[in-house]
């Protein structure tokens, strides 16, 4: 098992987020310890807004969050991933 515990230490919620609204729902955790990087840890990357970002790109996308599955929305608990290329 490849499981590491840490509490959050600070929580940085989009700006522009609302409860009630669909979009914006992301944040950046600060941790309350580093966490060892291996096989499943590793560091992300973000963008800044002078980055140039080229067609065909790989990107990835995590979290949490209302999935859809046979026609009906549920909330998980497990991290989902996705992978696909910037158009």
């Amino acid at each position: 098992m490849n499981r590491v515990r840490r509490s959050v230490k600070l929580a940085r919620n989009h700006p522009s987020y609302a409860a009630y609204y669909d979009g914006y729902d992301i944040s950046v955790l600060t941790l309350s310890e580093a966490v060892p990087y291996n096989n499943y840890i590793r560091p992300v990357c973000l963008v800044g807004r002078r980055d140039l970002l080229t067609s065909s790109l790989i990107c990835y996308s995590t979290g949490w969050g209302l999935v859809n599955y046979n026609d009906s929305q549920y909330l998980t608990s497990f991290l989902q991933a996705a992978q696909y290329k910037l158009l």
